[in-house]
């Protein structure tokens, strides 16, 4: 899905659209325009508000939107949330356009967003835009790498050549996913403790972690009271920290993780580019806050494939990211 507009704004809305761009044309020349970025998927949703003289202005945070795995009711709220936050940092009354990257129904969480704040228009962008546009990117063209809650991996070639892989959930994919990681260490800590696997202090980070007595109180975490996808994907950032303590089974579950989206990479890769193409690798997601023991391998494959890759982490914040596209659909580029 590439951006394209939705709705339509009350005369409300308008009327003070239309007050704040005279406020603008009576102390700026009226070249200012401000942008709502919001972006949520299985984790949690951001919000940003950007505009063309300052850059960022304000932002906000809120919970997880994939209508997947919560209540519809819960995405709504969370988008409200972050707007509200974002909003209020920035001391707008309104803003040029609405930009949206989330994982549940489009046209509730426009009237959430217009019940905190109207906005003139609404532009609609998907996932793999937002990660390109995290490494500064705004024309999807590559491969990119979305490795949070789930994980998927996008490719976009020349002549509209498109491959998408990953994407299926935590039962049936998502493998190099945030979630992957953290199951993979509850496995490696069970293992661990009654004896099958190696020493590792993933058991007594699973216990703390989890707040629980021992490693059966896993079993009600997971499956009688199940907990969120999310919260148990927040496991990997124990495994991760493990691994930088020099803990040596998480170091081979942060090396198997990698070898996964490795792989994926290379496949897509394989399908739109030849080994003298010259592409971007944009990587981008929680997972790869692990650093060199995740990214290093990938890019090592990566370029000894491809000599032309270009592997880079996009870092900007995803709500910022969405802004600035929402931004670059007015015909403007944000400031900073």
């Amino acid at each position: 899905m590439g951006t394209g507009a939705v709705g339509a704004p009350t005369w409300a809305a308008k009327e003070r659209v239309a007050r704040l761009a005279r406020f603008r044309a009576a102390h700026s020349g009226g070249n200012v325009a401000i942008a709502l970025g919001v972006e949520g998927g299985g984790t949690k949703t951001e919000a940003a508000v950007v505009d063309t003289e300052l850059g960022v202005l304000g932002l906000g945070s809120g919970g997880p939107v994939n209508t997947v795995f919560v209540r519809r009711s819960s995405a709504v709220a969370a988008v409200a949330k972050a707007v509200r936050q974002a909003v209020r940092a920035a001391r707008v009354s309104a803003v040029d356009v609405l930009a949206l990257a989330l994982l549940c129904p489009k046209e509730p969480a426009v009237d959430a967003v217009r019940s905190v704040v109207p906005c003139a228009q609404v532009v609609l962008c998907d996932e793999a835009q937002v990660a390109f546009a995290r490494a500064g990117l705004m024309q999807p063209y590559g491969v990119a790498v979305v490795a949070g809650t789930g994980c998927t991996t996008f490719g976009y070639g020349r002549n509209g050549a498109r491959c998408t892989v990953g994407g299926w959930g935590a039962l049936l994919g998502d493998e190099g996913s945030a979630f992957d990681l953290a199951v993979r260490g509850l496995k490696a800590a069970i293992r661990a403790s009654d004896g099958r696997g190696p020493a590792t202090q993933l058991v007594e980070r699973a216990l703390e972690h989890f707040q629980i007595q021992g490693l059966w109180g896993l079993v009600r975490v997971c499956y009688r009271n199940p907990m969120p996808r999310h919260q148990i994907a927040s496991f990997a950032v124990e495994v991760s920290a493990a691994a930088a303590e020099g803990d040596g089974v998480a170091q081979l579950l942060l090396a198997e993780v990698s070898q996964s989206l490795t792989a994926d990479v290379l496949y897509v890769a394989g399908r739109l580019f030849t080994a003298e193409d010259a592409f971007p690798v944009v990587l981008s997601g929680g997972v790869f806050r692990a650093g060199e023991p995740v990214v290093a391998p990938l890019k090592s494959a990566a370029t000894a494939a491809y000599s032309h890759a270009d592997v880079v982490v996009g870092d900007m914040p995803p709500g910022e990211a969405v802004a600035r596209l929402g931004l670059r659909a007015l015909g403007c580029d944000a400031a900073g």
